[in-house]
């Protein structure tokens, strides 16, 4: 029971990323490169994510519609795949096997790693606030949020998300393939 909550939290968190100037390994990206950035963020997506916390692994399908609104579907674990999560900017909508349950987005369930994940990407989106560096072929994006520290890592060629990493919850995110709706 507690393994599947911890999977719960998990996907919750995750599911609403699918609602800088600093220097790092390689320079600083230009302005324009940064509003481009920006503007990817802010975009509708697809992806299948793998999400680890703790010792907890899940895999899931990630639909995002607009900021904070979108849909995960669980593929994996076994016993939980199916259930889904919806997100909009005010509930959430946890079904599973025909059966539905729509709680607050302020609730106990939804709220330290939801809003950690969220304040995450809606800070990244921002083009102050944050710290943005050329690694190589990436792009990386460092920020703090009330709930700390996050890194977010994108492909440089196309703006995708590549992963997501919040250590003050153990929690990091693989997405693949990443694609921006038009």
């Amino acid at each position: 029971m507690k393994r599947s909550l911890k999977i719960f939290g998990v996907c919750l968190a995750l599911s609403l990323t699918l609602s800088g100037c600093g220097t790092e390994n390689g320079g600083q990206p230009s302005e324009s490169e940064q509003e481009k950035v920006s503007d990817s963020l802010n975009h509708s997506f697809d992806a299948k994510a793998t999400i680890k916390m703790g010792d907890i692994e899940a895999e899931a399908d990630i639909n995002r519609t607009e900021e904070g609104v979108c849909t995960v579907r669980l593929t994996n674990p076994k016993g939980l795949s199916g259930m889904t999560f919806s997100f909009d900017q005010e509930n959430v909508t946890i079904s599973y096997m025909g059966l539905s349950l729509e709680l607050d987005n302020d609730s106990v369930l939804t709220s330290s790693m939801t809003k950690a994940v969220v304040a995450s990407i809606n800070m990244a989106a921002q083009p102050h606030g944050v710290s943005m560096a050329l690694e190589g072929d990436a792009l990386i994006i460092k920020g703090t949020t009330e709930s700390g520290d996050f890194t977010l890592k994108l492909d440089r060629s196309d703006y995708s998300v590549l992963t997501l990493s919040i250590p003050n919850l153990d929690l990091e995110c693989n997405f693949n393939p990443f694609h921006y709706q038009e």
